[in-house]
């Protein structure tokens, strides 16, 4: 049996569905706990699905006991789950990145800060100083405003304070080998953090994650990891998880990349 709205009932409608979409902050959720652990899987797109099938067949060549070409095929399968590819200039020793045409871990990423609640702010930690750079150019796009610390930041304290003062100022984007040790006060501004990628070693997430677990935070703390299903991604928290590090597994035995 089929039926017809009337569109007269639409306002009516619409004051049932608003009555009915009530949300909260999380500052009002008393019972919520002081770290959120969230993860995002994300699935490759074609060309990057391709790219790492490609990887992985590289792995293979790779297991037989060249140590360097397993670091080469570790970090190259990283970065496509990153969304990119690093190049290598076999003439001149020159490196160059390529973007791939579709980067939904980053998409996601935007997604998730521009959901962030007014007056709330967040960090974002990333390994490679070329995701940092996409990080921020996909803010501008976006109108969002943020800091970007890093080996090439001229003056971090200055980058710091403008990101702790200025209310439009919401993401702070970190290096890990950077940002993870030596920063303090993030605690008393942020309490969403995301990992697009995650630190290998068991030390430096724990450090990176004390930015804003510890004393001074007043609300809870949402820590996002972004992953690629299927990918490194999940190992690499996998082994976290355990205590251990995947890169050092994987040099060790280079058939877990496959």
């Amino acid at each position: 049996k089929s039926y017809t709205f009337k569109q007269k009932m639409k306002p009516h409608l619409a004051r049932m569905v608003q009555n009915l979409s009530i949300t909260y902050s999380a500052d009002e959720c008393i019972d919520l706990p002081k770290v959120v652990p969230i993860r995002e899987v994300i699935r490759f797109p074609e060309e990057a699905a391709a790219y790492y099938d490609r990887a992985k067949q590289e792995a293979i060549e790779a297991a037989k006991g060249n140590v360097r070409e397993v670091k080469n095929v570790f970090l190259r399968m990283r970065q496509i789950a990153s969304g990119f590819i690093g190049l290598k200039d076999d003439e001149t020793g020159e490196r160059a990145e390529v973007e791939l045409l579709e980067n939904p871990k980053l998409e996601r990423l935007f997604e998730l800060i521009e959901e962030i609640p007014e007056g709330h702010k967040a960090v974002v930690f990333h390994d490679y100083t070329y995701t940092g750079r996409m990080i921020m150019k996909g803010l501008k796009e976006r109108e969002l405003k943020g800091i970007w610390l890093w080996s090439g930041t001229k003056n971090s304290t200055a980058e710091l304070k403008r990101f702790e003062q200025d209310p439009e100022c919401t993401v702070a984007v970190l290096n890990s080998k950077v940002g993870a040790m030596s920063l303090d006060g993030l605690q008393y501004v942020a309490n969403y953090m995301f990992f697009p990628e995650s630190p290998l070693g068991v030390i430096d997430r724990e450090q990176a994650e004390r930015r804003l677990i510890r004393d001074g935070q007043k609300h809870p703390v949402f820590i996002y990891d972004i992953i690629m299903k299927n990918s490194v991604d999940e190992r690499i928290l996998q082994y976290i998880k355990e205590g251990r590090d995947f890169f050092n597994a994987v040099l060790r035995s280079p058939d877990l990349l496959l």
